[in-house]
């Protein structure tokens, strides 16, 4: 049987999303609620389902549900939609706080729900095989460098670069294992910002981060005395040193979907999990981990997220 699909927020993720759901075989997606009525009219025109005139309404009416709103909402929509028993993939970050986080792993695992983060990059690692059988004893640091939004647009500038984009690299590096931070050193603005993070594990992290460059530019470059890799991610491609094996456990056609659609390749793989049964909650608390190292670097910078909330993301 089909999965009862919703998404709360009309923005741009939020029409990518309903346009996943609305195309999966595994889902009937009933619509969506935002607090521009107009908006949640023009995306249903697009991919079908009806407007929700509530938060409440939508989330008594689905099995599974997107929350694509400006982050500071995350948390409460979230809190709703697990404790009546929906399961919920939120885009990124999770929350702003740790314990917040925090709170909602310790939710969705109480509830035996489903709890997936819009951390799409993290599916890209996978395919090219950074998350698997990677050497991290062989390497000594890792540094994440991710430009781009040369020019404001107004979206997602509800929270501070850390929250907006640095979060997915932080995100990553915990997903490679790399633990919380000993220590962390950081130094910006709302939009530019440096941080090296040294790791439980011994790796030290690098992070260069903006939404001011002049050019679009995401890549990650781990190095050790005998080896290193490098993943483009704009261009989606993966290269080592001799002596390091970057062995994706993915089927080939796996790999391709996910290489060619992370974010579709996300909302299928959070609909098998509820399909499947498997509340496995690994990623959400990586992100929750992530949300808190990123709740220290903004501290050190004095940068907290402004925290506006407006109808999405």
């Amino acid at each position: 049987m089909a999965l009862r699909a919703g998404v709360i927020g009309a923005g741009v993720f939020g029409g990518h999303h309903a346009s996943k759901y609305s195309a999966s075989a595994a889902a009937d997606f009933l619509g969506v609620f935002d607090l521009d009525c107009d908006r949640s009219k023009a995306l249903t025109s697009r991919h079908g389902g009806d407007v929700f005139l509530s938060i409440i309404d939508l989330i008594s009416s689905v099995d599974v549900l997107t929350i694509a709103t400006p982050a500071a909402s995350h948390v409460e929509i979230a809190e709703v939609a697990l404790r009546r028993g929906v399961h919920c993939l939120i885009e990124k970050p999770l929350a702003l706080k740790g314990s917040d986080a925090d709170r909602l792993v310790s939710l969705a695992r109480d509830n035996n729900l489903v709890l997936q983060v819009g951390h799409q990059e993290r599916f890209v690692a996978d395919a090219v095989g950074l998350l698997d059988n990677q050497p991290l004893n062989a390497i000594d640091s890792v540094r994440f460098a991710r430009h781009g939004q040369a020019s404001p647009t107004g979206r997602c500038e509800d929270v501070s670069v850390v929250f907006d984009l640095m979060i997915h690299d932080i995100d990553l590096a915990v997903a490679m294992g790399l633990g919380d931070a000993i220590s962390i050193e950081a130094e910006g603005d709302q939009h530019t910002v440096e941080a090296t993070l040294n790791s439980a594990n011994g790796v030290t992290v690098h992070f260069d981060c903006s939404r001011r460059a002049d050019a679009q530019h995401r890549a990650l470059h781990a190095s050790g005395e005998a080896s290193e890799f490098s993943l483009d991610f704009c261009e989606r491609r993966a290269a080592a040193s001799d002596g390091v094996a970057l062995v994706s456990g993915f089927s080939p056609e796996k790999r391709e979907r996910a290489l060619a659609d992370p974010l579709g390749f996300g909302v299928t793989t959070f609909l098998e999990s509820v399909a499947n049964g498997d509340a496995e909650l690994r990623s959400a608390a990586d992100a929750a981990l992530a949300v808190s190292i990123a709740e220290k670097i903004e501290a050190k910078i004095g940068a907290a997220s402004v925290r506006r909330i407006s109808s999405a993301a």
